[in-house]
């Protein structure tokens, strides 16, 4: 990441937007104007924070201008930071170092947007995917529908101990698969089912993976397809019980939201997931959080990753990452009463306003400020005794801080936890 830095143009996106918005009188972007060879058009709406960023950037300028500098090294620096963590955290807690398993959230690697408490870690990933298994998740530029880069993550014993990873400029994604002599990079132009693509790269992938891992050639494995929209509002959704809602839209997106496919999906779907994806919104969100973490978790932003945008873009970072986290998080049971934009109605696409509306139960969030921190400190990781019967305020959350910090990193701020 530090050369990127040091051969970026500071600010330059920055000097873009403003020339834009001057062009355009502070109007905010419609759906309208996103360019319809965008394969997932429809979808954007479902990404909370990617639609705020959109109708105040735009899409295809702002990411013209940021991918050149997205390369092999930066992308591996980024998932080296939260992937060796979560390893590492893991390792800890097996290993008997962590004296407190219950009060330490890690990073999952499957997928890598999801925290887990260290006593639940194992047997969660376990019941999700089974003991031993080799995912790798296939993220799809939605501009150009090409396949970007892909993350390989191994679990063993329900316990992640190794990733590898395929950036943009790889080699390997000029690969073509023997059967259809198409490249891998440009697999998804040439099927647009997501489930039938991902059993292509399959046959393509399976054997990468056991070049690059051979101890492992027996183990199952398992593709995920995921677009780099849907990816942009996981990074900077703070709540857990929020990324637990965000899961079941990507995954049902096709089935309730009436989506030409799923914003992501797993191929071929782990029965565990296959069975909890049928269930309505809330229960999903109980269940998925209830596994990992049980309680309200304001996840990590790592301070490097943090830097690294700061140093790039300083007035984008505060504009919109710092401004995000201020507004806080909801209270689980605010979470759970959410209800979407209804986007099977191609009327609510004529309405821009009902479009950028989630309605959430009344109530103030938790907040940096009414917890006594700034945002560096919020985004740090924060471990709540609240949980989905906790009624807005009825308790002050600053004294249900039960650890603060993330995996081998975390400070216990109180003994006492009812588990």
């Amino acid at each position: 990441m530090e050369k990127a830095v040091k051969e970026y143009d500071k600010g330059h996106i920055k000097r873009i937007v403003d020339e834009i918005r001057r062009e355009r009188e502070n109007r905010p972007f419609t759906w309208s104007e996103i360019d319809d060879s965008v394969v997932t058009k429809r979808y954007f709406p479902l990404g909370r924070h990617l639609w705020r960023i959109y109708r105040e950037l735009g899409y295809e300028h702002f990411l013209n201008e940021f991918l050149p500098m997205v390369s092999d090294e930066v992308i591996y620096d980024v998932f080296k930071i939260r992937l060796d963590e979560a390893i590492q955290a893991a390792q800890k807690v097996m290993n008997g170092e962590n004296p407190h398993p219950e009060k330490t959230i890690s990073w999952s690697i499957f997928p890598p947007v999801v925290p887990l408490r260290g006593d639940l870690a194992q047997g969660t990933m376990k019941i999700m995917y089974g003991s031993d298994i080799d995912i790798s998740f296939i993220v799809i530029l939605d501009t150009s529908n090409e396949i970007f880069f892909i993350l390989n993550g191994h679990m063993s014993d329900g316990i992640p101990v190794d990733w590898w990873l395929v950036g943009p400029e790889d080699e390997l994604l000029e690969r073509r698969h023997q059967k259809l002599g198409v490249k891998i990079r440009d697999l998804p132009k040439k099927i647009k089912d997501n489930t039938k693509m991902g059993y292509r790269c399959i046959e393509v992938l399976k054997d990468v993976r056991n070049e690059r891992t051979p101890q492992w050639a027996t183990t199952p494995y398992n593709v995920a397809i995921v677009y780099m929209s849907a990816i942009m509002s996981f990074l900077i959704e703070p709540s857990v019980w929020e990324t637990g809602g965000m899961l079941w839209d990507g995954i049902n997106s096709k089935r309730v939201y009436g989506m030409p496919d799923n914003w992501f999906s797993y191929v071929p779907w782990p029965t565990f997931i296959s069975m909890l994806m049928y269930l309505a919104r809330p229960i999903f969100m109980h269940r998925i959080v209830g596994l990992g973490t049980q309680q309200l978790v304001v996840q990590v932003f790592e301070d490097r990753i943090q830097d690294f945008i700061r140093d790039l873009e300083p007035e984008i970072y505060d504009e919109f990452f710092v401004e995000t986290y201020k507004q806080g998080v909801y209270w689980p049971v605010q979470s759970l009463g959410c209800k979407p934009p209804n986007l099977k109605k191609k009327k609510t696409y004529q309405d821009e306003e009902a479009l950028a509306t989630w309605n959430y139960p009344p109530g103030d969030r938790i907040t940096p400020e009414c917890l006594d921190m700034d945002v560096p400190e919020f985004t740090k990781g924060i471990l709540f005794d609240i949980n989905h019967e906790t009624e807005p305020w009825s308790v002050d959350p600053k004294k249900k801080i039960l650890a603060t910090g993330w995996g081998t990193k975390n400070v216990i701020i109180s003994e006492f936890f009812d588990i």
